[in-house]
């Protein structure tokens, strides 16, 4: 019987592996603890990565990321590659989300985009193999001899793949570097050519722009800012906008009360750029627009087929102004209206009424808090509900209404209103009983705000309880057809007989 030999000797470099350091001393425990994380420190680099490695460090001389066959290998070159790197290299060439990503968060590390998409992250595309359109796709893939400007105008581009409110972090990189630039840019130091450079860069992933100052010098004509209608003349992609004509800090020195103001010359060349775009969103907000300055910004807009939201917020449009832009309503398609804090008095407050009491009105939103309307206009709003079949929200707070007793009627019979805000108004607990009286026969308000409205809080309550418990339930009921007319000033029915072109 063959005898089996085991082995009674230790190879002298397994027990060097093994051996146990100087100063270490093991305890009563059985398993023994060591660091061999430490074994692959002195480990060649494989030759694939060394290669990759090289292409990182001399990417600006020979930019490349499709010739790469392998995903991992590609992910493994985005992941290392420097985020400083030129973006007229970047752009054109890199469309994954891995770098873009790295380069957003490393640059802006206090900003936590919501509306980011991650889908696509590492779908690559084989260099040999034909292009193919995937709905999931992060951005097309072009070939080399093609520009970056075809990839967008050409077929499925990323805003036909992707919700207008989800974007990819390339487009949020060059969207808020963009931003950062004209916000950070001294008028000074603008450079047309430059900014054409920029612009034909980041211009095709460009869709929303928020810009939140403008910088402003003092010179002998006047105060100075960039011309931003020539920027947007190169972003053909653009479809939100939002702009602050003020900077935010321009020292004591400095200071003149030129430069709080808006010039007509900066609305002007304003609304030339705007000509070129096709927004689906526009806000102006805290800028020194005065009165009649908005036409030219109105009539500008006047083409436009897709905009659905108009924002004047925190300017000084008054009641020329507001008139001005209910006229501009009457001749558009707008969702959206905010005039918040405009200073707008009884003559807006009526044309405001005006255009709701119309049966082609679209808007769906509106928001005119902060202005002095006053009861007698702030009923007449609310009574032109009572002939309105779009509007969802309406904000009436901090307009010194006393709402009368019209606000039965408007609760029994709109059909349309889901959200009324009177928040801040002297309304009373006797406005608030009958408030919770005729809230039974409304079948669609969701929500109304009574806050600060010197109603008692446990009558709010009981408000809000009947209103949360009518949108629970499943009853719907006819709601009769009002007949009524409302009787509007011969001033403000003559306002309307003039069309926006003709009031300047």
């Amino acid at each position: 019987m063959n005898k089996i030999l085991f082995p009674n000797t230790i190879n002298i470099n397994t027990i060097k592996c093994y051996q146990i350091e100087e100063g270490f001393f093991c305890t009563e425990s059985k398993i023994r603890c060591q660091n061999f994380g430490e074994w692959c420190i002195h480990l060649p680099r494989s030759l694939k990565e060394l290669c990759i490695q090289s292409i990182a460090d001399n990417w600006e001389d020979f930019a490349q990321v499709d010739d790469i066959c392998l995903p991992e290998d590609k992910c493994m070159l985005l992941n290392i590659l420097p985020t400083n790197l030129p973006l007229h290299l970047t752009v054109p060439i890199i469309k994954d989300n891995i770098y873009w990503k790295k380069c957003a968060l490393l640059r802006w590390p206090q900003k936590m985009p919501m509306n980011i998409t991650d889908s696509g992250m590492f779908i690559f595309n084989s260099p040999n193999s034909k292009e193919e359109k995937h709905e999931d796709k992060e951005d097309l893939q072009v070939d080399g001899e093609k520009s970056y400007n075809s990839e967008i105008d050409e077929s499925s581009s990323v805003n036909s793949l992707l919700p207008y409110d989800r974007k990819t972090w390339k487009e949020y990189y060059l969207e808020n570097h963009i931003k950062e630039y004209l916000e950070k840019m001294e008028p000074a130091e603008y450079d047309p050519e430059q900014m054409k450079k920029i612009c034909d860069i980041c211009g095709p992933f460009v869709r929303t722009l928020n810009i939140e100052e403008l910088r402003c010098t003092n010179n002998e004509e006047g105060s100075l800012r960039i011309p931003l209608g020539s920027v947007l003349t190169g972003l053909p992609k653009l479809q939100e906008l939002s702009v602050c004509f003020k900077q935010k800090y321009i020292g004591f020195e400095n200071f003149s009360w030129k430069m709080v103001q808006l010039p007509s010359k900066d609305i002007k060349n304003l609304a030339k750029g705007l000509e070129k775009t096709k927004l689906q969103t526009l806000r102006i907000i805290n800028s020194s627009i005065e009165g009649n300055q908005c036409i030219p910004i109105l009539k500008s807009l006047q083409k436009y087929e897709c905009l659905n939201v108009l924002d004047f917020s925190y300017c000084n449009l008054n009641d020329e102004g507001t008139i001005s832009v209910c006229k501009f309503i009457t001749e558009m398609n707008i969702k959206e209206l905010l005039l918040i804090d405009n200073n707008i008095g009884e003559e807006g407050a009526e044309a405001i009424a005006y255009i709701l009491h119309r049966r082609e009105c679209t808007l769906d939103y509106l928001n005119i808090k902060m202005n002095l309307i006053g009861t007698k206009c702030g009923n007449l709003i609310l009574k032109s509900l009572l002939l309105n079949k779009k509007l969802k929200i309406l904000d009436l707070s901090a307009c010194n209404i006393k709402v009368q007793e019209i606000i039965a009627e408007v609760l029994r019979k709109c059909a349309s209103l889901e959200e009324l805000r009177l928040t801040n108004n002297p309304i009373g607990d006797d406005i608030g009983n009958i408030i919770l009286s005729n809230i039974n026969s409304n079948r669609t308000l969701k929500k109304i705000d009574l806050r600060m409205c010197l109603i008692h809080s446990e009558l709010q309550q009981k408000i809000n309880d009947k209103i949360r418990e009518l949108s629970r339930s499943n009853m719907f009921s006819f709601v009769e057809e009002n007949d009524f007319i409302i009787e509007f000033s011969e001033k403000c029915k003559e306002n309307f007989e003039k069309t926006l072109g003709n009031s300047l």
